[in-house]
This record gives structure tokens, C-alpha cells and sequence, in this order.
């Protein structure tokens, strides 16, 4: 009879105190599939090679995000390729992405490497509701301090890269 009135009280405060099961809900995100082409991707998957493949999986994940959330920026361009070969208006930088104009050619030098980058923009543009960097639209690497570095909100460090987002209060 113990053993019974036991199994009644476990049972009957498993009800009462247990956790309520949490649904799933997905964050949705408007994604235009016209954007994301074969030379998207190739652009997308060669921004993850040249700016970050001495970092782990998920900062490599980062960069490609960085890069969509400027996609979806109504402040840059609204194609992969038209973000990663976006100019700037400072002399001394052409480029948004150092790689596409530092004056060397973007040899691939490891192809395993390549499609491990490939792998991630993939994964990147059908997963645009992962926020491992909280809307960050800017990054840069830790050894160097750009300018505008100090203007932007600090979102995360994740490797060698510190990623940034605008002020939403501005």
C-alpha cells in the first residue's frame, strides 16, 4: 500500500510541478530565393574562404551571416555578390572585404577547405534564422581597430573576429 500511495505522489507531482513542453517555433525570415544562385553561393562560399579559414566552423558561419544581414540591409546591396564587391569611399580601403581588393590573386589553396566554405554558405543561406551574431552587419579581424569600430555595438567574439551591429536606438 506505501508502495502504491508512493507511486501516486510521484506521479501526481511529476503533473503538478513538471515543466510544460515548449513548442518549437521558428523565427521566419523573408528569404528571396531568385537572390541566392549558383554565383551567390560561389561569392558567398569564396568571402568565407578568403576572409576567415583560419577560423573555427561557427566564425566561418559568422562571416557568411554578416554578409546576408547586409543582404537584407536596406544600407548595402541586396545581392551576395554585390556586398562582398561593394567599394568604399575611404582612400586608403577600396573594398568592404579586404580580400577582394588587396592586391592579390584569390587562389584557392586547399580544395577541402573549399568545400568545407562551400558547405557553410549553403548551410548560411538556408538558415538565415540562426543569430550567432546578433544582426551583426560589420566585423573585424582582433589585430587590427578600424575606425568605425567605436561608432557600432560589440554583438560577440567568436575566433579571431570581433562582429558588430548598429545601434538600434539611433
Amino acid at each position: 500500500m506505501k508502495f502504491v500511495m508512493s507511486l501516486v505522489f510521484i506521479v501526481f507531482s511529476t503533473l503538478i510541478y513538471a515543466n510544460p513542453i515548449h513548442k518549437y517555433s521558428p523565427t521566419y525570415v523573408k528569404i528571396n530565393v531568385e537572390k541566392f544562385n549558383s554565383e551567390s553561393i560561389t561569392c558567398l562560399t569564396k568571402a568565407i574562404y578568403f576572409e576567415s579559414n583560419t577560423q573555427p566552423r561557427v566564425g566561418m558561419y559568422a562571416v557568411a551571416e554578416v554578409i546576408l544581414n547586409r543582404v537584407r540591409s536596406d544600407k548595402f546591396p541586396d545581392s551576395i555578390c554585390g556586398v562582398v564587391t561593394q567599394r568604399t569611399t575611404h582612400e586608403y580601403k577600396l573594398c568592404q572585404f579586404s580580400y577582394f581588393c588587396d592586391g592579390r590573386p584569390e587562389k584557392v589553396l586547399s580544395q577541402m577547405m573549399y568545400r568545407k566554405c562551400k558547405e557553410i554558405a549553403i548551410l548560411a543561406i538556408l538558415n538565415q534564422d540562426k543569430k550567432i551574431t546578433k544582426g551583426a552587419t560589420h566585423y573585424h579581424a582582433t589585430y587590427v581597430t578600424p575606425y568605425w569600430s567605436k561608432t557600432l555595438v560589440k554583438t560577440i567574439r567568436i575566433g579571431d573576429h570581433i562582429f558588430y551591429r548598429e545601434d538600434e536606438s539611433s
